[in-house]
């Protein structure tokens, strides 16, 4: 599958070769970078939004605060991680100046690697990503970055700014509350 870097030619570079040229200047390098990255970004935030829109806007001002910091990428973690972070961020901003949409609506699969015991069946799918939705922000961010992303817990954790056992015991207690909401939901 193509990640669309190879419409710049640069698509055998690795990021930190792409990150290399694009700080000397190289807009190609740039391109190729964003086209590599885009999807999952703009995935990421519309999960992290629930609306497309928003999510559109997130990832281009991630692109924006990418491009304006990379002299800053210090290359201690994965270019990917690094960008998951920005991305974080920009959506925490917008979230902060607008008031969040209603449900978000996720794909079943991603959730149902919360609780491999628990797998949801397809007409839970609402009430699970509505519980998902209701956890505090840094468990919901955990829960994103860990179980739907598929970073790994010290990856999430560079990219949430917090330790590696402060991610885990937020999805320690973001699963202890889904199934509580879920199971009063049930009965």
């Amino acid at each position: 599958m193509s990640d669309g870097s190879e419409e710049f030619g640069l698509g055998a570079l690795d990021d930190a070769a792409l990150v290399d040229r694009a700080r000397r200047g190289d807009a190609r390098a740039f391109e190729a970078l964003a086209a590599r990255h885009y999807e999952p970004i703009r995935r990421f935030a519309w999960r992290r939004c629930g609306d497309a829109t928003d999510a559109e806007d997130v990832a281009q001002e991630t692109l924006i605060r990418i491009a304006r910091s990379l002299d800053r990428f210090e290359g201690r973690s994965a270019f990917s991680t690094w960008a998951f972070g920005i991305a974080l961020n920009a959506a925490r901003d917008r979230g902060r100046a607008e008031a969040r949409r209603g449900a978000i609506e996720r794909e079943a699969l991603a959730l149902a690697r919360l609780d491999q015991d628990e797998a949801p069946g397809d007409d839970m799918t609402d009430e699970l990503w509505a519980a998902v939705d209701a956890l505090p922000e840094p468990q919901r961010d955990a829960v994103l970055l860990v179980h739907v992303e598929g970073l790994t817990h010290a990856q999430a954790a560079q990219a949430l700014g917090c330790a590696e056992a402060t991610v885990s015991w937020r999805l320690f207690s973001a699963r202890r509350r889904l199934k509580s909401a879920l199971s009063r939901k049930g009965a």
